[in-house]
C-alpha cells in the first residue's frame, strides 16, 4: 500500500498537542507528514523539529487561512505517490452565534474521523468501497448554505477550468478530511497563487473569498470526479438533504438570527441583537490580531 499524505497547518500553537498526539492512529502506517505554519512564529520550528524530527517544516505567509498553506503543500507533492490524504489544522473554538458549533463542538466534530475506532473504520470502508473518496462527520457534510450568497456558480466556474462540471454540490464545512489522493491533483492545476488569497482579518467581512469558495469546491471536485463524500464512521448512514429542506433550513436559519444574536464581532466587541436592535454591548478594550 502507497504511503499517506498528512498535512497539518498550524496556526493556533495551542492546539498542536491535540493534533500531535491525533496522529497516533497512524502508528504501523508509512506516512509523510508536511507541517506549514506562520513564517513569523518565534521558536516555533525548532520545537517541531525536535517533537516531529522526521516532519516536512514550511514556513508559509498568514494568508488564505488553511488552504493556502495546503496548496502550498500540493506543489511539494508527486499525489500519485500516495494513496490517502489526511487534511488538519488548528482551529479555534467557535463564537458564540455559531450555534449548534459554538465552542469546542465545531473542532471536535472536524477530528472525529481521527479517533483510533473511527480512523480504522473509515480506512476498511474505503477499501470495500472505491467509489467513496472524501469522508468527514455527516454533521458537517452539507448540501445545502445558510446563505443566499451563490457559492455554486464560483465552484461550478473552477471545476469547468479543469475539464469538469459540477454535479452535486456537497461539501465538507471546516476543511479536515481523508481523501484518495489522487482526487485532489486538478485544485494543483488551478495555479493559485499567494497573491490570489488574502491575509485573514477579522475586521473584514471575508465570508465570500477564494478560500471559503476552495472549501466548497474540494467535496464538490470529489464528486466531479465519480466518487461521493461520506460519513463512514458513524452509525446513522450519511443522509442528504432536498431542496425544500434546504430552503426551510435557510429560512430557518435566517429568522433566527434576525430574532435573536448573541455574537462577538470581528472586532472582538460582544454584542446581543434583538430582532437587530443591539440591546446589550460590551466592547473590547483591545483588537484581536488577525486569525484563522
Amino acid at each position: 500500500m502507497l504511503p499517506y499524505l498528512v498535512h497539518i497547518h498550524l496556526y493556533h500553537t495551542e492546539f498542536w498537542p491535540e493534533l500531535r498526539d491525533a496522529l497516533s492512529v497512524l502508528e504501523g502506517t508509512p506516512y509523510d507528514l508536511y507541517i506549514t505554519f506562520n513564517a513569523s512564529a518565534d521558536g516555533l520550528k525548532e520545537r517541531l523539529e525536535r517533537e516531529v524530527p522526521n516532519a516536512r517544516l514550511l514556513p508559509v505567509s498568514n494568508r488564505g487561512y488553511d488552504v493556502y498553506p495546503f496548496l502550498c503543500v500540493l506543489k511539494e507533492v508527486e499525489l500519485s505517490r500516495y494513496s490517502y490524504c489526511i487534511k488538519l489544522h488548528t482551529k479555534r473554538n467557535m463564537p458564540l452565534e455559531a450555534a449548534p458549533w459554538n465552542g469546542a463542538r465545531w473542532r471536535n466534530l472536524l477530528l472525529a474521523f481521527m479517533r483510533p475506532s473511527h480512523f480504522s473504520r473509515c480506512v476498511r470502508e474505503m477499501g470495500k468501497n472505491r467509489k467513496i473518496g472524501m469522508t468527514g462527520h455527516q454533521d458537517l457534510i452539507l448540501d445545502w448554505e445558510p446563505t443566499s450568497y451563490d457559492f455554486r456558480s464560483r465552484v461550478g466556474n473552477l471545476l469547468n477550468r479543469t475539464g469538469l462540471s459540477l454535479k452535486e454540490y456537497r461539501f465538507i464545512a471546516g476543511t479536515m478530511f481523508l481523501c484518495r489522493a489522487h482526487l485532489l491533483e486538478p485544485l494543483k492545476k488551478l495555479g493559485f497563487r499567494e497573491d490570489d488569497f488574502m491575509v485573514p482579518d477579522r475586521k473584514v467581512d471575508d465570508e465570500r473569498s477564494l478560500p471559503h469558495v476552495l472549501e466548497r469546491y474540494l467535496g464538490c471536485l470529489v464528486i466531479a470526479q465519480g466518487y461521493t463524500v461520506e460519513d463512514c464512521f458513524t452509525t446513522q448512514p450519511t443522509r442528504r438533504v432536498s431542496k425544500i429542506e434546504c430552503c426551510a433550513r435557510t429560512c430557518a436559519y435566517q429568522l433566527v438570527r434576525f430574532l435573536y444574536q448573541n455574537k462577538i464581532t470581528k472586532r472582538g466587541d460582544h454584542i446581543i441583537k434583538v430582532c437587530k436592535i443591539p440591546v446589550f454591548v460590551r466592547r473590547r478594550k483591545k483588537d484581536t490580531t488577525a486569525e484563522e
